[in-house]
Order: structure tokens, then C-alpha cells, then sequence
């Protein structure tokens, strides 16, 4: 779980120009934040240090990573398209599934309680996007095969 929110901590490194010159219309930073109020069911705060540090302690990253992580996850069509059929099947909020689930590592029955829905859909889904989540790695950490050194 370490290397999957080291990764995450890259991500934002990596691709905050990335985030800013997006033509495509992605949750935002904003968005993912009330999302994940709404899942976790905390108080709504006018502190922004106080809503970060909610946010933060249910998801293990800052709203705005979880922006960054949707639209890779969603550009990187290996990724998304492995499982579905369409991009469109896949919902923002999955993935704040997925965080709960390896930040807070409840039971499935607490974690579908808290999402709103049955056990099955919630493994399902929350599984699907930390394999994903995963999987870029590969576009993060690695850098591009012709420019590994001393091969």
C-alpha cells in the first residue's frame, strides 16, 4: 500500500502541468473534495486546512491528486479499457472506493455501508481501480524504455 501512495505523491509531481492545460472537462480538485465529504459523511468546515485534513485522513491523499490519478487513469485508456467496454462505465467516485478502501481497510460490509451499496459492487469496483491505480506505476515511476541508462 506504501508504494501505491508513494506513487500517487509522484503523480502529483509528475503531472501537475499536465492537470492544468486540460482541454477535457475532469472533476476537479473541488469536486473529488465534496464527493468524498459526502461518502465519508464528515462536517463541512469553511477551514480549508480543516476539510484537507479530513479528506486526507479517509483517502490518504489531497483532492487534488485524486483529480490528477482520474485523468490519467482516463487518458491512459490501457488501463480503463482492460475492463470495460466504454471509459463512460467507470465513475470518479470508484475511485475515491478505492482510496477508502486501502487507506481505511474496513470491512467490505462497513465499506459498502459508507458507499451506499451492496458488498459485491463495492469489491468490484474498488478492485478494479486500485489494480489501475497500480498499474501506473509503469507511466510514473519508469522512465521511457530508450531512456534507461547503461543498458
Amino acid at each position: 500500500m506504501f508504494i501505491i501512495f508513494k506513487t500517487l505523491c509522484l503523480i502529483l509531481i509528475s503531472f501537475f502541468e499536465f492537470i492544468l492545460t486540460m482541454d477535457v472537462p475532469y472533476p476537479t480538485a473541488a469536486e473529488f473534495e465534496a464527493m468524498g465529504q459526502q461518502l465519508a459523511n464528515y462536517a463541512p468546515s469553511t477551514s480549508a486546512k480543516i476539510r484537507r485534513d479530513r479528506f486526507v485522513s479517509f483517502y490518504g491523499v489531497e483532492p487534488l491528486i485524486v483529480a490528477v490519478v482520474w485523468s490519467m487513469l482516463v487518458d491512459v485508456e490501457d488501463h480503463i479499457m482492460v475492463c470495460f467496454a466504454s471509459v463512460e462505465a467507470v465513475k470518479p467516485v470508484y475511485l475515491l472506493w478505492a482510496l477508502l478502501f486501502l487507506k481505511c481497510y474496513n470491512t467490505n460490509i462497513r465499506n459498502a455501508a459508507m458507499a451506499g451499496v451492496d458488498e459485491k459492487t463495492f469489491r468490484n469496483w474498488s478492485w478494479i481501480l486500485v489494480e489501475a491505480i497500480a498499474n501506473l506505476d509503469r507511466e510514473v515511476v519508469s522512465p521511457p524504455h530508450d531512456q534507461i541508462p547503461f543498458q
